[in-house]
């Protein structure tokens, strides 16, 4: 079936009519996309992780509290994390302590967001900050 197009003089089926159409569309929308580039979904949801007591109350030079980090994914990722505000106070909803086993080994990979330590001073502090953020993992095995 050919339908006749009053304004280019000239006939043409209903498939290149919609071709013609969404090419249009796709061009407009296109010429006002913004070219700038989009900022990371870590640059705009950052946390610190802070002191579960003194957190946020001394100097950052102390080192009780770490970062600013930039949080992985979304809550549509695999790695899922969210920044709220509750109560005037900043919230992170992540994954802190991961972990991947096969229930048919004597192994586990584990990693824990900071560090087997809570108590500041202690060397073990914050020694898995870094790959919590870089997603490795250390091997733990049963041994009896």
């Amino acid at each position: 079936m050919r339908v006749s197009n009053r304004w280019l003089n000239r006939s043409l089926d209903p498939y290149a009519m919609r071709v013609r159409r969404t090419e249009g569309g796709v061009a407009d929308q296109l010429s006002e996309t913004d070219t700038k580039p989009t900022e990371t979904w870590g640059r705009r949801q950052q946390f610190v992780m802070k002191h579960i007591v003194l957190g946020g109350r001394l100097p950052h030079w102390f080192s009780f509290d770490r970062g600013p980090y930039e949080l992985p994914g979304c809550r549509a990722t695999v790695v899922q994390g969210g920044i709220f505000e509750a109560h005037g106070r900043q919230t992170t909803f992540c994954p802190s302590w991961r972990c991947v086993t096969d229930l048919g080994s004597d192994r586990i990979e584990t990693v824990l967001a900071g560090g087997p330590s809570g108590r500041r001073f202690s060397r073990y502090y914050a020694t898995d900050v870094k790959a919590w953020l870089e997603g490795r993992y250390k091997t733990l095995t049963l041994t009896e």
